[in-house]
């Protein structure tokens, strides 16, 4: 059975590894989160609220891809289509979650569909 290390670990009696967690950890200690919502409530322009019902499809795969959501109420299922029609599920994303990021490393289509799960409130940001 694997066991993780929680402590650093000495090498040559010179240097210690920190092992990665710890180094999350250090990095984050006495820093604030990050609030998503008042932030994107700053967003004047590019930025809409949408409101879907379950089982809306908000895009489909292969579609143009210029926009990025946050979803701030309810629960998303990301989908992908393989070119042989075997569908997987990739993500369950649920509130404080952004999704459609592909457009902003310049992929030009959808490379899965979004559909909502439940009732779901989003703010549509235009690249």
């Amino acid at each position: 059975m694997t066991q993780f290390m929680t402590e650093a670990v000495s090498i040559n009696n010179d240097q210690a590894i920190e092992p990665k967690q710890a180094r999350v950890e250090r990095a984050h200690r006495g820093r604030e989160s990050v609030s998503w919502e008042r932030f994107l409530s700053e967003v004047t322009q590019g930025r809409t609220v949408e409101e879907h019902s379950a089982n809306h499809t908000i895009y489909k795969q292969g579609e143009h891809a210029d926009t990025l959501f946050y979803l701030r109420h309810g629960k998303v299922m990301l989908m992908a289509t393989s070119e042989y029609g075997k569908e997987a599920v990739v993500a369950i994303l649920n509130a404080g979650e952004f999704f459609g990021e592909g457009c902003m490393a310049d992929e030009s289509l959808r490379r899965k569909t979004a559909t909502a799960l439940t009732d779901c409130t989003l703010d549509r940001i235009e690249k």
